[in-house]
């Protein structure tokens, strides 16, 4: 019993101070969670300004911008108010969020591009080799002969079909870093 208690005891005051101390914090962690605000802004406005491969471009740069103003001023009206801070001091923190937030949004945008180049080269494969979506199922794509195909196993480095209606037959579409490179066609087991 007396274990008991003291392990009771312990918790109870730990839980006391981690209250007074989340208590205390709440300013600053409302401050950072509103400046996510503007990083998540500038990522956005990097991330769709002259990206071709996005739909709907100004709605997104318009939402971003919201964004960068309503974090702005909500995290500099925070910290004016609970911390008493400086202009200087907010105009740096700005700074750095908007650094921080341009730099992630121009990593999203290349990765945004290259998926684009390699998604509209598979498009252009699997027209190439008379590939095309089945009218009978979501789930099924002909090729050139009429043949439905069902997709098998995805690996990274090819997607395997089995033949709908026909046993031992299989086709493979090899991969490179996620771009078609080479249909097999139909292949018995």
């Amino acid at each position: 019993m007396l274990a008991r208690s003291a392990v009771y005891g312990f918790g109870a005051s730990f839980g006391r101070d981690a209250y007074k101390g989340a208590k205390q914090a709440s300013g600053a962690i409302t401050v950072l969670a509103v400046l996510f605000l503007t990083i998540w802004g500038y990522r956005g406005l990097a991330r769709n300004i002259g990206n071709r491969t996005r739909s709907e471009v100004i709605a997104r740069v318009l939402g971003s911008v919201f964004a960068i103003c309503a974090g702005t001023y909500l995290s500099g009206s925070v910290a004016i108010v609970v911390f008493s801070v400086t202009l200087p001091w907010l105009v740096g923190v700005h700074i750095v969020s908007a650094i921080v937030g341009l730099l992630w949004g121009r990593a999203q945008k290349r990765n945004d591009e290259t998926s684009a180049e390699i998604e509209l080269s598979n498009v252009e494969f699997m027209e190439a080799n008379g590939l095309h979506d089945s009218p009978f199922d979501a789930d099924l794509i002909e090729d050139g002969d009429g043949n439905r195909l069902r997709v098998k196993e995805t690996r990274d480095d090819a997607i395997v079909f089995m033949v709908v209606g026909r046993r031992g037959l299989r086709a493979v579409i090899s991969l490179d870093s996620g771009r078609m490179v080479e249909y097999s066609g139909l292949v018995r087991l």
